[in-house]
């Protein structure tokens, strides 16, 4: 299958969450997406996503992201949460559903999260997993 998909968003609200303006523009053949630009910009934050992913074992790809929030509020008010500052994730995802890594760094400013107060901290991580571990792990057991 090859296809190619232009999507275009224009100013809109989640809830409390403005958004301003996104885009994607992304590719799909060999088995693999190819994300020419991905972006996404409200009052308070941004995300930029580009690269490719293998979407089968036998294909792998690297996909960089990052995302910038300078208010997490409305973002955790989406989810019945209370909160303030602000955090800043980047990071570089490698493999494909069979294989996936991810590697990148976090930064918070002025955290507070029920009662929980981050001043200034850096947070480095490494993740692997799998298709399977992903979606067939702890959430998807029954009770």
């Amino acid at each position: 299958m090859n296809t190619r998909a232009e999507v275009r968003i224009l100013p809109s609200s989640v809830g409390p969450v403005l958004v301003k303006q996104g885009a994607l523009t992304a590719t799909l053949s060999e088995n693999k997406i190819r994300i020419a630009d991905a972006t996404l910009a409200t009052d308070d934050a941004t995300l930029a996503v580009n690269g490719e992913l293998g979407l089968d074992a036998k294909n792998t790809g690297n996909l960089d992201y990052r995302l910038r929030m300078t208010d997490v509020s409305p973002w955790l008010a989406l989810v019945q949460r209370k909160g303030s500052g602000a955090i800043e994730l980047s990071g570089q995802a490698r493999g494909n559903p069979a294989d996936l890594q991810t590697q990148g760094v976090v930064r918070l400013s002025g955290l507070e999260l029920e009662g929980t107060v981050v001043k200034a901290g850096n947070i480095s991580f490494a993740l692997r997993g799998s298709q399977e571990e992903f979606f067939l792990g702890e959430w998807s057991r029954p009770n």
